[in-house]
């Protein structure tokens, strides 16, 4: 009948309901006669509330386009009044859902260990300080296995009061050995060449070069900030600090991944910040620990050739050159609120390694794109560039990190070919002269200390 009546509506013809039905009668193949006037009585219809009545359900906008409308919207949500629209106005679910199957796809491509590499590992309530190197020199007094230079570097003056006292108590009871020691100690000269210069070291494991450099920064009195990956501190970084600070040298360890961008931003703005912390049973607050010097030796290592290169090589540019760039650029924002002649030195760990070695997945192109930093300091010099001191370190062969150590087999073959090898503790000490105020003016340039190694063709 609906259908009949859209018919009648569309040929222009009078709406006559005897004529409809006898016709819907006819498609249906039974008569339908219409009753007498003595079994109903004669209704009079009003047209044009009929035609307002068929426009409110039937219409372009009755009640039935409504409900279609709204079926076909939440089957097909970018259809919008018959018309299917731009991603612009898609609804939020829309969008959702696109990116899902999109995440979905890429998934592949960024498997559990590539989220593993840049996952956030931040948690400014997870740092541990230490601050009390004068508390060990007391102790060293009276070791003699402590060299007497190393003593002296950590004392104050109640402990030098102590080890006169104790030389004074050595000379009575002609303890000559004794006394050859604390004289050594008290006359050894005290000027720890880092005192007052705040550093954060990332990569800093067990037998890296960056450990060798904490250790000597520890040595001369700086404030050391060490980022660490581990979700807890390392426990050998107690007994280095133990061994190595020098007086008012400190060391904060921190979790925080060189490869999350959230982390880079939550530990920078962390150190920029004033901080309440709990000392015994007082309040107080610390004051920033904005780093002037920046060690990112963070990496992480692959054996794969270009045809299986995956994930984790992803993995590997976000932390050696991405990483290494956002903390660059995030500390070179804060010295530039600090003042307009405020940097922060960066010692960039280069290689000439681009490809020689091979098998190393993208640790040659990790390495080689880094070098653009240096450039970009000063093509960058109107933002964040006046603000930082890039000096690139071009690094050799070190025996026993956790890149080389695989091939320490070689070294004995290639020293004696004329190629110079480095212990941990001998690249240290080449790459803390790097880091003296005044090499900074210098910047941007790069450090040749590859021992021959760049020479290296095959």
């Amino acid at each position: 009948k609906t259908r009949l009546l859209l018919r009648a509506r569309a040929s222009g013809e009078a709406t006559n309901v005897d004529a409809i039905v006898a016709e819907y009668g006819k498609e249906l193949g039974v008569a339908i006669e219409k009753k007498s006037a003595r079994t109903a009585g004669t209704v009079a219809v009003d047209a044009g509330a009929l035609t307002e009545l068929e426009e409110r359900i039937f219409g372009k906008r009755g009640a039935l386009a409504q409900m279609a409308k709204a079926l076909r919207s939440g089957i097909e949500p970018a259809f919008v009044d018959g018309d299917v629209v731009s991603s612009s106005t898609k609804s939020p679910d829309a969008d959702a859902l696109e990116m899902a199957l999109a995440k979905a796809k890429a998934e592949p491509e960024h498997d559990d260990a590539y989220f593993k590499a840049v996952a956030p590992v931040f948690d400014p309530k997870k740092m541990v300080s230490f601050t009390s190197s004068w508390a060990w020199a007391r102790r060293d007094l009276f070791d003699d296995r402590i060299e007497p230079a190393r003593v002296a570097r950590r004392m104050d003056e109640k402990t030098r009061a102590l080890a006169m006292h104790l030389l004074d108590d050595a000379r009575r009871n002609g303890d000559e050995k004794r006394v050859a020691r604390l004289e050594a100690i008290v006359a050894a000269p005290c000027a720890p060449s880092m005192k007052g210069r705040t550093a954060l070291v990332t990569g800093a494991g067990e037998g890296s070069i960056a450990r060798a450099i904490v250790g000597r920064l520890l040595d001369e009195g700086a404030r050391v900030i060490v980022a660490t990956s581990r979700a807890t501190p390392d426990a050998s970084l107690k007994a280095l600090y133990q061994e190595r600070a020098s007086l008012g040298a400190e060391l904060h360890v921190v979790p925080c991944n060189q490869g999350s961008f959230a982390d880079v931003d939550a530990l920078v703005s962390f150190l920029a910040t004033p901080q309440r912390e709990r000392v015994g049973s007082v309040d107080k607050t610390r004051a920033p620990l904005i780093p002037d010097l920046l060690v990112p030796f963070g990496a992480i290592a692959e054996t794969a050739d270009v045809t299986s290169m995956g994930p984790r090589s992803l993995a590997m540019f976000r932390v050696l050159v991405l990483g290494v760039e956002r903390l660059v650029a995030r500390l070179a924002e804060v010295h530039k609120q600090v003042g307009p002649s405020s940097t922060v030195q960066v010692v960039l760990p280069l290689s000439p390694n681009h490809g020689t070695f091979g098998g190393d997945g993208a640790y040659g192109e990790c390495k080689a794109a880094l070098e653009a930093l240096l450039e970009k300091q000063r093509s960058e010099s109107h933002s964040w560039g006046a603000h930082a001191s890039i000096i690139g370190a071009r690094i050799g062969w070190v025996r026993g990190t956790g890149l080389m150590h695989k091939n320490d087999g070689a070294a004995a073959f290639l020293e004696a070919r004329g190629l110079k090898t480095f212990s941990t503790d001998e690249m240290s000490a080449s790459l803390l002269a790097l880091m003296a105020k005044d090499v900074a003016t210098r910047a941007p340039f790069v450090e040749d200390i590859t021992g021959g190694l760049g020479d290296v063709t095959n």
